[in-house]
């Protein structure tokens, strides 16, 4: 299927259903596919991202589901986070979705003025910074969310993302999609242009990654099935990451990290499988019974182990690392705005 199309059918269930939604203000494309041209042939391990713009969001977005032949992920943005072009300009996570036209429904016109605007003043360098800014900013978020009071599987999931988007600094700086799933696959290719992979691989050494082998990976991502099937099943109190455990969701968080190892990514795999990882022992802790939770003990516990972060001291000590990096992160940054 080509990127025409999946947008094709993806209008199809906004026309039909967004309009139903109350305080429906419009939709948008997001994430990737507004980096792949039309004729481009759309992954199979990808899904379609669309962003509800509604009046007031309700607290869980619509997630993950089918929608023919195409796998949707339907998320819902307050009308005040698109209030002016410089507000979307500088977050890092949302310009790139107004870089070039990707509204699908606008029922004020105020979506399509928006991106005119966003679109034209992208590049400059002014905001390219102010979004590499506001994504070092959030990594900083993350380390002070660590807390050993919460559950593990929640400190797991601020460690792991306040190293991830260092990823995210570098991708914006040279005007990339911060992809979430394979963050690092884009951040290799990046670095490689700028001769810079001594640096990818600190980064992948941060995470603890930079050392593991395709049968390690192989070994983590078997456990990460058993537990994705089994939360999958017994999944029952609201999650807003509900709907990426489930059947409909699994083409991408089991078979795309699957792919990524099959294809000699698999230390960029472990991002994704030890984000998931954590969605499922939440969904494990909150609704599975007793023996279940067990069954799935070992494999998580071997995660952190591998990765050396098996106690909140290691965690933290760990965090700290992050920070000493960042100079250096910047200062490659830098370098990359330069040349934009």
């Amino acid at each position: 299927m080509t990127v025409k199309e999946a947008k094709s059918i993806t209008r199809s269930w906004v026309d039909k259903e967004a309009p139903c939604i109350q305080g429906f203000m419009g939709a948008f494309f997001h994430g990737a596919v507004n980096w792949l041209a039309d004729e481009d042939t759309l992954p199979a391990a990808s899904d379609i991202d669309v962003m509800i713009v509604v009046t007031d969001p309700p607290p869980h977005p619509l997630g993950k589901f089918r929608y023919g032949p195409l796998l949707l992920e339907v998320s819902y943005l307050s009308m005040s986070e698109l209030r002016s072009p410089e507000q979307v300009l500088g977050t890092f996570y949302l310009a790139g979705s107004f870089h070039k036209p990707g509204i699908i429904a606008d029922t004020s016109g105020w979506l399509t003025t928006l991106q005119q605007a966003v679109a034209a003043q992208y590049t400059d360098a002014h905001w390219i910074r102010q979004r590499c800014s506001h994504a070092q900013h959030t990594a900083l978020n993350f380390i002070h969310a660590l807390n050993e009071h919460i559950p593990v599987h929640d400190q797991v999931t601020s460690w792991l993302f306040a190293r991830g988007l260092l990823a995210h600094i570098l991708l914006v700086a040279g005007l990339q999609n911060p992809t979430v799933r394979k963050r690092y696959v884009a951040l290799q290719q990046l670095l490689e242009k700028y001769q810079a992979l001594d640096l990818y691989e600190q980064l992948l050494h941060l995470s603890g990654f930079d050392a593991l082998t395709p049968a390690a990976v192989a070994q983590h991502l078997a456990a990460l099935t058993a537990a994705f099937d089994s939360a999958a099943e017994v999944i029952r109190t609201p999650y807003r990451f509900a709907a990426d455990i489930s059947q409909a969701a699994r083409s991408v968080a089991i078979d795309g990290s699957y792919e990524l190892l099959e294809t000699g990514y698999h230390r960029e795999a472990m991002f994704w499988i030890t984000a998931t990882w954590c969605r499922c022992r939440h969904i494990l802790t909150q609704d599975a019974p007793p023996h279940i939770q067990v069954q799935h003990d070992a494999g998580f516990r071997q995660l952190l182990e591998e990765l050396h972060i098996d106690s909140f001291k290691n965690r933290d000590r760990s965090n700290r690392h992050v920070i000493r990096m960042m100079p250096r992160v910047w200062k490659m940054a830098e370098k990359i705005m330069e040349r934009q």
